[in-house]
């Protein structure tokens, strides 16, 4: 038997690479999303942030920053693998108060007997950008068998201990789906 010579072995290689990459990449769900300015408001103590279109989310003690929902059409038996962001530009606003923070939710009737949330130390005394990623997977719902990928996509981070926000007026996010099992994601 003969034996391959090494720049056939090598083109091999290099075909099989080519072949693995588009397989990879040819699934990559790509959305834009542009922003208007956000308005930041003084209420007391607090600073309250909201962009057009963004409904505020967080959780007790999480400071409230408007994000923008997105439901993604999936592939056919397809779940999400990873999520990235683009930033083109991110601006630097300065405010006077810490954010206002996230309470729990309780009836009205039980308002008073709940004791209200204290700001998360770590997030408002941190350098740490919050939320850490600009994009987050929240879960992914199926209907009349299509998957459809519900995700987050925050506008603004918030800075704590400098009191600062960062606003990206652009955002570009990749969604990159794989079928479950698959040996190539």
């Amino acid at each position: 038997m003969k034996q391959s010579s090494p720049a056939w072995t090598v083109l091999l290689a290099l075909v099989a690479a080519s072949a693995i990459t588009s397989i990879s990449s040819a699934s990559t769900i790509v959305r834009q999303v542009e922003f208007p300015e956000p308005l930041v408001e003084s209420r007391g103590g607090t600073c309250r942030v909201s962009v057009a279109d963004c409904p505020v989310y967080a959780d007790p003690g999480e400071p409230l920053l408007p994000s923008l929902p997105l439901c993604v059409l999936l592939p056919q038996g397809e779940k999400i693998t990873d999520i990235s962001v683009v930033v083109s530009e991110e601006r630097e606003i300065e405010i006077d108060h810490p954010i206002e923070w996230g309470q729990a939710q309780v009836p009205r009737s039980m308002k008073d007997l709940v004791e209200a949330a204290a700001a998360d130390p770590e997030i408002y005394a941190g350098l740490t950008p919050f939320p850490q990623d600009r994009a987050v997977h929240v879960t992914t719902q199926t209907y009349r068998g299509y998957n459809i990928a519900y995700i987050r996509v925050y506008p603004v981070r918030y800075v704590g201990a400098q009191r600062k926000l960062f606003f990206a007026p652009k955002i570009t996010a990749r969604i990159r789906p794989c079928v479950p099992g698959r040996w190539v994601c």
